[in-house]
């Protein structure tokens, strides 16, 4: 109904401007004529070519000695169709106050004789803008396989970079002699495993799965550090449902603990801030930690959250890491606010 509807407007759009463009140009040279009628008329020309439009779309998608057949009898056929609805429409109104008119054939005749390369050339126009339309679509399409694939392939990074810190964490408890928090931790890190293939085929989740897989995972690291790791989550209710990359504030968590709280003989606190602003969702994480150096490069984490980012977003994502207040590091993430 929508391309009926786009189809209809660009017609119905030439046609009001070739038929006010011939009155005024006839009214002004002093011409007299039917001009109600032949403003309709010249109107009404272009119903046929309205009308034969999706036809050439279907056409255009055949290929080979087919679509050499097929063009020069469509373009023929509908030049003969056009040229006698124009003469019939003529013959109807005469819009041109002709003193005699020729019978219909005869009429029909002399209209696809004088419009025959103006025929061909609509048709070949309108031909091109199709192939133009089904390029465009193409290379989009293109674009969405090739973005989905760098996202796959970026999320694929995360998984086991995220496996192999778990297990490290495991085999930390069990040089311990901690056995039973092993086990917890094996049992909820096997949760966290299905819940990641579940939701494998989605790049963005609403808030508040995310930060339901965050808790989980930060259950995960309070029986390995025990007191000595505070959380603290600010989850305002009214933005459960903002859409924000799957897997994001895992990765975030993780630097924080290893290279903030973790370095700290008495552990520290992590602090998740979700606010928005007009049409921008911010996500603030900030831990106790050490400064961060003169010099600082992403690790794995860091840098896939970057390029995820910016493949789902562009430039309208942005990713900043700065000391916070003093003795603390902060993270802030920004994106726009989208729902399911």
């Amino acid at each position: 109904m929508r391309n009926w509807l786009i189809i209809a407007g660009i017609w119905g759009s030439v046609g009001l401007f070739d038929a006010s463009r011939t009155v005024f140009v006839m009214h002004a040279e002093g011409m007299h004529h039917d001009w109600p009628y032949l403003f309709l008329v010249l109107v009404l020309c272009w119903l046929v070519w309205a009308l034969a439009t999706p036809l050439v779309m279907r056409l255009e998608r055949l290929r080979g000695w087919r679509a050499w057949v097929a063009h020069p009898a469509a373009c023929l056929g509908i030049g003969v169709v056009a040229a006698g609805w124009g003469a019939w429409l003529e013959e109807r109104f005469n819009p041109w106050l002709a003193n005699e008119i020729p019978d219909l054939p005869t009429l029909w005749r002399m209209r696809f004789e004088e419009n025959l390369l103006a025929y061909l050339v609509l048709y070949v126009t309108v031909l091109a803008v199709c192939v133009a339309l089904r390029t465009r679509a193409q290379m989009a399409r293109q674009r969405e396989v090739l973005t989905q694939a760098r996202l796959d392939a970026l999320r694929r990074q995360i998984e086991p970079h995220f496996l192999f810190n778990s297990l490290n964490a495991i085999v930390s408890l069990i040089r311990e002699k901690r056995d039973a928090d092993a086990i917890q931790v094996t049992v909820e890190l096997g949760d966290l495993l299905r819940r990641v293939l579940d939701e494998s085929g989605r790049q963005l989740v609403p808030l508040f799965e995310e930060l339901d897989f965050l808790g989980k995972y930060l259950d995960i690291q309070r029986v390995r550090f025990g007191d000595r790791l505070g959380v603290a989550i600010e989850r305002p209710a009214g933005l459960a449902m903002a859409q924000v990359p799957a897997l994001l504030l895992q990765p975030l968590a993780e630097n924080a603990i290893k290279h903030g709280i973790g370095r700290r003989v008495d552990g520290g606190r992590l602090d998740i801030r979700v606010a928005r602003a007009e049409d921008r969702l911010t996500i603030a994480m900030e831990n106790d930690g050490p400064p961060l150096p003169p010099s600082r490069e992403d690790g794995i984490g860091l840098a896939n959250i970057r390029a995820r980012l910016f493949s789902l977003y562009g430039e309208d994502a942005v990713l900043e890491i700065a000391d916070g207040a003093p003795g603390r590091v902060l993270v802030t993430v920004s994106l726009p606010y989208r729902t399911a």
